[in-house]
């Protein structure tokens, strides 16, 4: 019908925590606090009306469920019946991330333990991740659908939908040149913009492993005798990290024990390999 020159009048409710807020277009007028029964009204011409409910917004202060109200008058007492409708408030996203990890240096190194995840549907949400490291160079060898952005770089972000995210976490790898320490810090947003707190880890770069050597060594003939003076060393935290020593003899047989619980192959040929921690490894060269 004509509408030109009726005003109409939209009252919009908040039933739940959630706080709504719209700016008036043309001359409409938008009155109301944004919460409650009563949330907002708004008054104008039927297309200021529909440009000012165009710049609706909710803003929920956590996750959960929320319910709003929509019912409409026209100029002439006309009233629509109240439209209700579910929203659905999905909380921030949160990165799990190792507290701290341990590398070799000058080696692309796996940084495993991360894993992006949000309460609620997130069905054609899609998540943005950003890491930034202090001074090593991050990188993404599959990235699972996932676009990435600075791989080899300081700042690698990383964004796609949480599966996918989660796919190139798996090959995430850093590179420090140097041994020494360093931070990678984490943080996520999802496509409403709500961002999760900045998760950090705490990286430890080794430097490569020392064998100390005889420079010569005076053995009899046909007899079994003791190599002493070969040990494995290696500068920082080297918990949980394994070694392994390769032998070879031009001429002789080696041998070696492991009673000290390393792993030992190839006694009595003319290559050893012992492997295991860096404390068993040379129990076993002590033998």
């Amino acid at each position: 019908g004509n509408t030109s020159g009726e005003l109409f009048t939209v009252l919009l409710g908040d039933y739940g925590s959630g706080t709504l807020a719209m700016t008036a277009q043309g001359s409409a007028t938008v009155t109301g606090s944004g919460s409650g029964p009563s949330a907002l009204t708004i008054q104008g011409s039927l297309g200021d009306v529909n440009a000012t409910l165009a710049h609706l917004t909710d803003t929920s202060p956590g996750g959960g469920s929320d319910t709003l109200t929509v019912q409409a008058t026209d100029g002439l007492g006309n009233q629509t019946a109240q439209q209700v409708f579910d929203v659905t408030v999905n909380a921030p996203p949160a990165i799990a991330v190792p507290p701290s990890v341990t590398i070799g240096a000058g080696i692309a190194s796996a940084i495993g333990g991360l894993r992006l995840s949000e309460a609620g549907n997130n069905t054609g949400e899609t998540f943005s991740v950003t890491l930034n490291d202090a001074s090593g160079a991050l990188d993404v060898t599959n990235a699972g659908g996932a676009a990435i952005t600075g791989n080899n770089t300081t700042v690698l972000t990383i964004a796609g939908d949480l599966a996918q995210v989660n796919a190139a976490f798996g090959s995430l790898t850093d590179t420090m040149v140097t041994a020494g320490t360093d931070t990678i810090a984490v943080k996520a947003t999802d496509s409403f913009d709500n961002s999760g707190p900045t998760q950090h880890i705490a990286v430890t770069a080794n430097a490569a492993p020392v064998i100390a050597a005889p420079a010569n060594v005076v053995a009899g003939i046909e007899v079994t005798s003791a190599i002493a003076g070969v040990s494995l060393s290696e500068a920082g935290d080297t918990s949980g990290e394994t070694f392994t020593v390769s032998l070879a003899d031009t001429s002789g047989d080696l041998a070696a024990s492991n009673s000290g619980g390393a792993t030992v192959t190839g006694s009595g040929t003319p290559s050893l390999s012992i492997s295991g921690s860096l404390a068993q490894v040379n129990t076993a060269l002590g033998t």
